[in-house]
């Protein structure tokens, strides 16, 4: 049996940090945010083949404009067993000789300020080795990428400033005046959530995965808790939850191994938490803690104290 418990030190104010919520503030739109949501799709399209593009296609909606996350599955040819492509993030992949025999499938993920919507594709056929059919040079491999970076669109631009009114004409008797404008710096410090949010796991490893026991979050009684399981297999996923502590049973159960759990724990303009377990085989769940900034999905490093 093996039971994680860890707590997450509350990370100092850094500036850049700061500057990115200071930003989304300024550019936020001033009418009202929508959740995103898939109006199309997805789907993938191109031939499965070695040498081939598979691209994922969909269509949605949202304000301000979603982020896009996708995650790429390969699976067996019944598509009951996936693994997740570490660093495969993005729209399209270029099909190698390893996939050969394999199956995939991507789930896409849309985010704003306003929330999020996750939606998979169906399976593509089975990937055949024949790279004569397909026009372009063969894939190459690539150095492994450990993590990803969500599409973000840009901002709106500002409106423009009115011109200002010009100054009144200086009297001889008066001193000469610098025609450089004045500018002034602000400065916006970004809050962690207080108390630092504690997510603890426990269960035992079973053959082919891991059966969880117990999953429960601790933190500020206000806070948001959204759980998602990536994977084959995954349980139904519940809906978000307020007021910690709580405890997700929603990601309890029987995991296989390569299921990953995400949980993020979120408290209006605070700085959240992000955790995430990769479940292995005759091994203790690998884990990962980020931290997550007001108003984004993809966790991103916590800044050292």
């Amino acid at each position: 049996m093996y039971i994680f418990t860890s707590r997450c030190r509350v990370p100092g104010l850094v500036a850049v940090l700061a500057t990115m919520v200071a930003l989304a503030l300024i550019t936020a739109p001033a009418h009202a945010d929508q959740p995103p949501a898939f109006t199309a799709g997805p789907v993938i399209e191109g031939k499965a083949s070695v040498g081939a593009e598979l691209r994922v296609v969909a269509s949605w909606t949202g304000v301000p404009a979603p982020a896009t996350l996708y995650e790429w599955d390969r699976c067996d040819t019944s598509g009951l067993f996936c693994d997740v492509l570490v660093g495969a993030c993005g729209a399209t992949r270029i099909v190698a000789g390893t996939d050969v025999g394999a199956r995939f499938r991507v789930q896409v993920h849309l985010f704003n300020a306003a929330g999020g919507a996750a939606a998979r594709t169906p399976l593509t056929d089975m990937v055949l080795n024949d790279p004569a059919s397909v026009p372009g040079p063969p894939a190459t491999a690539t150095s492994p990428v450990t993590s990803c970076a969500p599409n973000i669109p840009p901002a709106a631009p500002p409106p423009p400033t009115p011109p200002a009114d010009p100054p009144p004409p200086a009297s001889p008797a008066a001193a000469p005046v610098s025609s450089a404008p004045e500018t002034a710096t602000a400065s916006v410090r970004a809050a962690y959530m207080r108390p630092f949010p504690t997510v603890r796991i426990r269960g035992y490893s079973v053959p082919g995965g891991a059966r969880i026991t117990f999953v429960s979050v601790r933190g500020k009684p206000t806070a948001r808790i959204r759980g998602t399981c990536v994977g084959a297999g995954c349980p139904r996923p519940g809906p978000p939850i307020r007021n910690p502590p709580a405890r997700l049973r929603a990601l309890e159960g029987f995991l296989r191994a390569g299921t990953v759990l995400q949980i993020r724990v979120t408290a209006g303009a605070a700085i959240g938490k992000y955790t995430s377990f990769r479940i292995l085989a005759h091994h203790p769940p690998r884990r990962v803690d980020r931290c997550l900034l007001p108003g984004r999905w993809a966790p991103v490093r916590c800044p050292a104290s």
